[in-house]
């Protein structure tokens, strides 16, 4: 009989872990974070703990030992994680393992919890089952050893163990998660006592010959935790931004000077792991940049979706300079070739970066031709939607894969008098114009010689000149998708590729298709029933 997980079987294996990952760090002390005879000392470190019930205690006992060994300012003890290191290297890997399994047992915890309600007993719950990985005081503790690790020049096993803390903190603190402990967590992050925002602003901006020696998957894990704060409280961009400004100043690059902020921050790490060597075209199937490349474009897509209108104009307002480099970095991802997955999935996150931009970006495209970039992205996936995915239910999915593009094309229609024209020609090409006007003067004229009364059935229901297989074919059916969403936004971005104008769109697309626009138009009323 196979083996089941059960809320008990969690709790005690998390529980057991966290006595483990403890006692390992107050007796192994595996990066020598703080001074052993100060833990001797503490009552809390020295009591039997697991006894006493008191590993709350004991974590943040142990959390604050190690703040204050870190933050301490005489250059002897300020370099205390840097220079006690003799005889301990090989305790680095047993405590980075033990983060990883802390971190696998909340994941493994958090996907029974989801199956749960619908295969379990509803009285048995896994809500609480890794609280203790998820407290407080754990929160604080992976932080000042997420700050340890990153406190001198890396090698492999520290990069290992600042990278398995980021990756807890994330899951630990994860905004959307189920359990009500993670939710504690993520407010226990934020709060003065932990001053989690400060530590990770600290980290983001290590001095060069620190952070940069550090792994992408580290600067991932540190975005990560980014997005999940950022994402979910509006006011996280100006905590970091204030905390920033404790350890930075003003920076002039190419002769422009520029303030450092999460923003600044951004879209330097965004630049970089774009332009990096090895190209993302040619690198090695482990290289992790595309995924950096992606969270940051999140990152910042959150910043624009969550934060205030006037925290963004602010932003936008205060770096220019930077406004000006992340247009050019824009461009660069959407001339990515489509054949590389990974620069193909860089090349579609790209488009967040183009929802509700700036209007100037739109002639800029249009300029060092961006705009055919776009339509390419347009034709792939209305095929995939339209033709290889056709007979696939899951039209909610699909979705997500179109949005985007219809979006940002629509956006730049409106805006942009050059732009409508350049798209208008792509899915209506001029070479067929002739054909689609001899078309309507045909349709016109039977309209005329039909007797008044009769002339309601003469509407032309179909498209008056759209061959199946056509890319204005394949649009046109979008406008009748099962996705709300999607048939909002294909008939909004062909009619306003008609002007606005309802004879011409009726034309184009047919009347039994643009019924539904029309009707959002207020030019038109569906029949009840």
């Amino acid at each position: 009989m196979p083996l089941v997980d059960t809320p008990e079987s969690i709790k005690d294996a998390a529980n057991q872990l966290h006595e483990t990952l403890i006692s390992f760090i107050v007796n192994k002390n595996p990066l020598q974070a703080f001074d052993a005879s100060k833990a001797e000392s503490n009552m809390f470190l020295k009591s039997d703990w697991v006894k006493n019930n008191q590993a709350e205690q004991v974590v943040l006992a142990l959390s604050q030992l190690i703040a204050s060994q870190i933050d301490t300012t005489t250059d002897t003890a300020d370099h205390q994680c840097q220079n006690r290191e003799s005889g301990t290297s090989c305790n680095i890997p047993i405590c980075s393992q033990l983060v990883r399994a802390s971190k696998n047992i909340i994941r493994w915890n958090r996907i029974l919890s989801m199956q749960s309600k619908k295969t379990r007993n509803p009285e048995e719950s896994f809500m609480t089952a890794t609280e203790r990985l998820c407290s407080a005081g754990m929160i604080s503790l992976f932080l000042q050893i997420l700050k340890c690790a990153m406190s001198k020049e890396t090698n492999e096993e520290r990069d290992d163990l600042a990278r398995q803390c980021t990756t807890i903190l994330f899951h630990a603190s994860y905004a959307a998660a189920p359990e009500p402990c993670c939710q504690k967590a993520l407010k226990a992050f934020i709060s003065p006592s932990v001053n989690g925002v400060e530590i990770i602003a600290k980290l983001l901006v290590q001095p060069s010959g620190c952070h940069s020696s550090f792994s992408i998957h580290t600067t991932l894990g540190l975005i990560k935790i980014v997005h999940n704060l950022v994402s979910t409280i509006p006011q996280m961009m100006e905590g970091f931004d204030a905390a920033l400004k404790k350890y930075i100043t003003p920076v002039i690059a190419h002769e422009v000077q520029y303030n450092v902020n999460l923003f600044t921050i951004l879209v330097s790490t965004l630049a970089w792991a774009l332009r990096s060597q090895p190209s993302l075209s040619t690198s090695h199937p482990m290289d992790r940049r595309s995924d950096l490349i992606i969270e940051i474009i999140h990152v910042l897509f959150a910043l624009r979706s969550v934060g205030s209108k006037r925290v963004v104009d602010q932003m936008e307002l205060e770096n220019r300079a930077m406004m000006t480099q992340l247009g050019i970095i824009i461009l660069d991802l959407l001339k990515l070739p489509n054949r590389n997955k990974k620069c193909y999935d860089c090349k579609l996150a790209s488009l967040l970066l183009l929802m509700n931009a700036p209007k100037e970006y739109g002639q800029f495209l249009v300029v060092n031709d961006g705009i055919g970039e776009l339509l390419t992205i347009l034709w792939l996936k209305v095929n995939l939607i339209v033709v290889e995915l056709a007979a696939d239910v899951h039209s909610a999915q699909h979705a997500a894969m179109i949005l985007p593009v219809l979006i940002v094309l629509n956006e730049l229609v409106v805006s942009n008098e050059v732009i409508q024209r350049k798209v208008k020609d792509y899915i209506f090409p001029p070479s067929e114009e002739n054909g689609f006007l001899e078309k309507v003067e045909s349709h016109r004229k039977e309209i005329t010689e039909t007797p008044e009364k009769g002339r309601g059935a003469k509407k032309n229901m179909q498209p008056l000149d759209a061959p199946p297989g056509t890319l204005r074919w394949k649009l046109i059916k979008l406008m009748t998708y099962t996705e709300s969403n999607v048939k909002r936004c294909a008939s909004e971005l062909l009619w306003n590729l008609c002007r606005k104008d309802p004879n011409e769109f009726v034309l184009r697309c047919g009347f039994g298709n643009a019924c539904h626009m029309l009707s959002i138009q207020g030019l038109y009323q569906i029949p009840k029933g």
